[in-house]
């Protein structure tokens, strides 16, 4: 989810950006386009208007004859007029007569009042538009064609004037919180298009079967999750049926050996036993019986990693006390299986629990757990011929888990060996070391919710696993295991 919150942020900086961008420029485009229609017109730009009537006012030439004022207009100002797109002109004396017509229509009056003065000035002259212009003593008027120029006078009050910043900022903050609404109603449109994305990709990570409604913008996106999703519910079923066969096999195998190394280890048994035989053949059956013995450790281990791999080894988990637990564990070794390494080989086991550790509890298999350890010292016993000392020491890490750490100052685990437990090695074919007695104690720890570590000298391996406050309780404190 927090994708597609970074989408959405994203994607509203870009509309808020797009929306600013566009408010700009359609200011700028309308002052452009008002400014270039005033200038395109057939009289031109408003200097020009006043610069051209002024010029045609002044090719009026005025005389007298017999008392009366005649008036003449030159070829320069008939010129003009039509070049300025005027279609007709005339002068008006101070009492309103018409003294002098340019293609004057006959259906204008040939006498203005004040009042027709007053009114053809902000409007119309019989629905032509009219310029005018002061000529002396008279009233030069002239006029358009019909339908060319739209005029309306608009009237404000001072106060409203004055005022008029405020009304603009007014203005903006409506205009800009209309914005911010589609803006959200917008992005949230497109955050709800993105929630079933989102879920989807969610189920695939969690191998969910996914199956997306293919509509919207998000159709193709849709289409490909749903794909994808078929695609992966395939793969899952097939890696299902291999790893169940491969479970099965190895069950299987386990079970049809079992019987047939039995009777080797009694035959084997028998001879070492046998007094008729020579010292070294009964020291050869004892061979034979120890690595029997160990064969068979091998097709249990064999079977257990198998079954905790694929979650098909139940947990038969009980509410136990650790540190008893623990000194059972050292109790039987030092007493039975451990003692008899010592025979011969300088091998000691020690245990040291923390006392906070008697009063927490494990929610756990407590035969797993006996695995996990017995694996752990044989492998010190094993890989140190020689001798070592093994020490089992047990702590508290905060109050949410238990740390049980098993050493020995032997050889250490191999690096290749850690490499492959921290997965950053694959164990294989001939020439790669196998890992076996290792890995199913990685996978005991992690089936009880815990984790597994080898210190940085490999001398130690490092179970860390949560524990409870409260016996009867099955909800552990909050544990972090990625630490």
């Amino acid at each position: 989810m927090k994708g597609l919150l970074k989408i959405y942020k994203k994607y509203m900086a870009t509309a808020f950006i797009f929306i600013f961008l566009l408010f700009l420029l359609n200011i700028l485009v309308y002052v452009t386009v008002a400014l270039h229609s005033i200038d395109e017109s057939p009289n031109g730009g408003l200097l020009s208007v006043r610069n051209s009537i002024d010029e045609i006012s002044g090719q009026f030439r005025y005389s007298q004859e017999e008392g009366k004022q005649l008036v003449l207009l030159t070829q320069e100002g008939i010129r003009l007029l039509r070049e300025n797109g005027y279609v007709f002109a005339m002068i008006l004396s101070p009492e309103g007569d018409v003294i002098y017509g340019w293609q004057l229509p006959d259906e204008l009056n040939r006498h203005y009042s004040l009042g027709d003065v007053a009114a053809f000035s902000r409007w119309y002259l019989g629905d032509y538009p009219v310029k005018i212009w002061r000529n002396g003593d008279n009233l030069l008027v002239c006029g358009e064609e019909k339908g060319t120029v739209w005029k309306y006078t608009v009237q404000f009050p001072k106060r409203f004037i004055s005022q008029l910043p405020k009304y603009l900022f007014y203005g903006f903050l409506c205009n800009l919180a209309f914005i911010l609404l589609l803006i959200l109603i917008i992005g949230y449109r497109f955050y709800h298009s993105l929630c079933p994305v989102t879920v989807g990709i969610d189920s695939l990570a969690e191998q969910k079967a996914v199956f997306l409604p293919k509509k919207g913008v998000i159709a193709d996106l849709s289409a490909k999750i749903n794909q994808a999703s078929l695609v992966l519910q395939e793969q899952k079923k097939i890696l299902e049926k291999r790893d169940t066969a491969r479970t099965d096999w190895i069950s299987g195998v386990s079970h049809d050996i079992r019987t047939p190394l039995s009777m080797i280890m009694g035959y084997a048994d028998a001879l070492s036993d046998d007094s008729s035989l020579s010292p070294s053949q009964r020291e050869q059956a004892g061979i034979i019986r120890q690595q029997s013995l160990f064969i068979k450790s091998l097709i249990e281990d064999l079977n257990l990693t198998s079954k905790l791999e694929y979650h098909m080894q139940p947990l038969r988990q009980e509410v136990f006390s650790p540190a008893p637990f623990l000194r059972e564990v050292a109790a039987f070794y030092l007493n039975h299986e451990f003692s008899e390494e010592q025979k011969d080989k300088n091998y000691t086991l020690s245990l040291s629990v923390e006392k906070g550790l008697e009063t927490v509890y494990l929610n756990a298999d407590r035969a797993l757990l006996t695995r996990a350890l017995r694996n752990l010292i044989h492998n010190s016993i094993r890989h140190n011929p020689d001798g070592c000392s093994v020490k089992i020491t047990a702590c508290l890490i905060g109050s949410g888990a238990c740390c049980v750490a098993v050493t020995d100052d032997g050889a250490g685990i191999p690096e290749r060996v850690a490499l492959i437990l921290d997965q950053k090695e694959t164990d294989g074919p001939e020439g790669q070391p196998h890992v076996m007695g290792l890995r199913i104690v990685r996978q005991i720890v992690l089936a009880h919710n815990g984790n597994f570590r080898i210190s940085a000298d490999r001398h130690s391996v490092l179970m860390e696993l949560p524990v409870y406050s409260d016996c009867n309780s099955r909800t552990a404190p909050a544990y972090d295991r990625s630490r």
